[in-house]
């Protein structure tokens, strides 16, 4: 019982063909009576799909929803075989969307991110007009097995002072849990966990590659947030294990099934906002992958 409880691949570029001075074509102007299709501002431009997902869909758009069209599409990416689609993507008549399928291979890596482009022809667009829609879309796409394992609240006494609604998942693959987007979204906090027989557990915060994190010259776990304050900049989550750091179903508050628990601080490059007990209060387990055999 506890009695003192209560962040990628460089980014590559893309190109369909290479130039050089000799053979350089310059592309075609937009069209006056085209069909002025670009992307849509509403598209993800980092996808993160299951072992079993094998496409993502791209939202296209036009100015000009008259009759059917048929537009050109270009999908380029730097790794060959792993991103396809048809050449083309049609819009139905009175329609000003349309969906363009990007098919992934079964050969993409888990857990590497891979890079894809896709790009509207000049002609079909607005590329010269002065603040026109962008016909271009650079999208990253990572494949995982995370699925969630546990939901419950997530309690900071700390810097947002609050507590939110906050999902648990698990990695097989990697033995890994995660806490996805848990103080600002895109960036997770990953640990180790372990139960043994002689009722001894083990819990640890790693990296996304399931690295253990070390203690730096200060004896705290530092991670990043993903939380930009508009005046510091950056702030650092600061783990203090020597505070008390674990897994507890027993001395829980009432209605929860189990709670994870660490002290942090929040750090920026002018100082401390404070420190104190970070929880994790569950109230559902879907699967606990400690009791599998």
């Amino acid at each position: 019982m506890k009695s003192y409880k209560y962040l990628c691949l460089a980014l590559m570029t893309l190109a369909v063909v290479s130039c050089s001075d000799d053979n350089f074509e310059p592309g075609k102007p937009s069209l006056p009576t085209g069909e002025k299709v670009f992307v849509s501002s509403d598209n993800d431009t980092k996808f993160t799909i299951s072992l079993e997902e094998d496409e993502i869909g791209i939202t296209l758009k036009r100015q000009d929803a008259t009759e059917e069209a048929m537009i050109p599409v270009k999908l380029a990416s730097s790794i060959p075989g792993i991103f396809s689609g048809e050449e083309s993507v049609t819009f139905a008549a009175g329609e000003s969307e349309a969906t363009y399928i990007v098919h992934v291979s079964k050969d993409m890596l888990p857990f590497k991110e891979y890079m894809f482009e896709i790009i509207i022809p000049e002609e079909f667009t607005n590329a010269y007009l002065k603040d026109a829609p962008s016909p271009r879309l650079t999208c990253s796409v990572t494949k995982e097995d995370y699925a969630v394992i546990a939901s419950g609240i997530f309690t900071d006494n700390v810097y947002k002072e609050d507590s939110w609604l906050q999902d648990l998942e698990y990695s097989p693959m990697l033995d890994l849990y995660r806490l996805p987007d848990v103080y600002a979204r895109g960036t997770s906090l990953y640990f180790h966990f372990a139960q043994y027989p002689d009722g001894t557990s083990e819990f640890y915060f790693t990296d996304s590659d399931g690295n253990r994190i070390l203690p730096d010259n200060n004896n705290a776990i530092t991670m990043n947030t993903g939380i930009v304050h508009s005046k510091y900049g950056m702030v650092v989550l600061s783990v203090m294990e020597e505070y008390g750091i674990g897994y507890d179903e027993e001395d829980v508050p009432e209605g929860f099934v189990g709670e994870f628990y660490f002290v942090g601080a929040f750090d920026v490059a002018a100082g401390r906002f404070g420190i104190g007990w970070q929880t994790f209060d569950i109230t559902e387990w879907i699967e606990k992958p400690w009791l599998k055999e």
